[in-house]
């Protein structure tokens, strides 16, 4: 999108935007990068999008990758995986009933949101698609750069849980966390906050752990993530604001003008 964007200024730019899209509703994340780069380069919106969902549906890929290397090939195997898992089904039918219907309610919720925009947003798609196609070098560099943050991520929570003395496998630490991302991303909740922790709770919970055994290592996660995220966002985090009520009056300007 913009190539002399240095790699410093592209790290807190990044932190800034997921600190802001965790806390702020409406994707504000997204709209940071994007206003940011218009206000400051003047790159086209149009341009910044394509990348924004190729990111992400790269990332969904890498996590569904990831949860079927857990599934199918880890040592603890997919018919041990199933047995846990049908019996805490089998436990737990209340639950799983209750995270279905609210599941449900939230891609409802999403429909109604993306719907009159549904064509745009299926355009992005398919630009960012062939993004990779048009630009293989750069393809391969996002997908490498994603599987490595993810891996990061799934060791990041496995050696939290393993602090906390709750004995875990990796396995279970990447299905619990896809699981979690995956219901965090389509909730359209700031930063996927409650969301992702509930289905966490919820899934470790059919595995027999108990919510208060599991709880403290999933805030804490959660609390140093964001605090690492202020560190490296902070340099930036003035102007990141500043943009966003730049871009608000912006709107608000148009939005009078018609």
């Amino acid at each position: 999108v913009y190539t002399n964007i240095s790699f410093k200024e592209t790290v807190s730019l990044t932190a800034s935007s997921q600190l802001m899209g965790a806390f702020i509703p409406g994707r504000a994340g997204e709209i940071l990068v994007s206003a940011y780069l218009k206000l400051k380069y003047t790159v086209d919106i149009s341009k910044v999008l394509p990348i924004l969902f190729l990111d992400k549906i790269i990332e969904l890929l890498c996590v569904l990758l990831y949860s079927l290397f857990a599934v199918f090939v880890i040592s603890e195997g997919l018919l041990s995986f199933l047995n846990d898992s049908i019996k805490g089904i089998q436990d737990n039918y209340l639950l799983i009933s209750i995270v279905i219907v609210f599941v449900f309610l939230l891609l409802l919720i999403m429909y109604k949101i993306l719907g009159p925009k549904l064509k745009n947003v299926l355009s992005n798609i398919k630009q960012s698609l062939l993004i990779p196609i048009k630009n293989p070098k750069l393809g391969i560099i996002i997908i490498a750069t994603s599987l490595l943050t993810i891996i990061s991520e799934y060791f990041y929570l496995y050696f939290i849980f393993h602090a906390f003395n709750i004995e875990i496998t990796i396995a279970k630490v990447i299905l619990v966390h896809s699981l979690g991302m995956i219901v965090g991303v389509l909730s359209m909740i700031p930063g996927g906050q409650g969301s992702t922790e509930v289905t966490m709770l919820a899934v470790l919970h059919f595995w027999g752990y108990t919510t208060l055994t599991v709880i403290s290592p999933i805030l804490a996660s959660k609390f140093l993530t964001y605090f690492i995220l202020a560190l490296y966002g902070l340099p930036l985090l003035p102007y990141s604001v500043s943009v966003l009520k730049e871009r608000k009056k912006r709107s608000r300007k148009k939005m009078s003008n018609e």
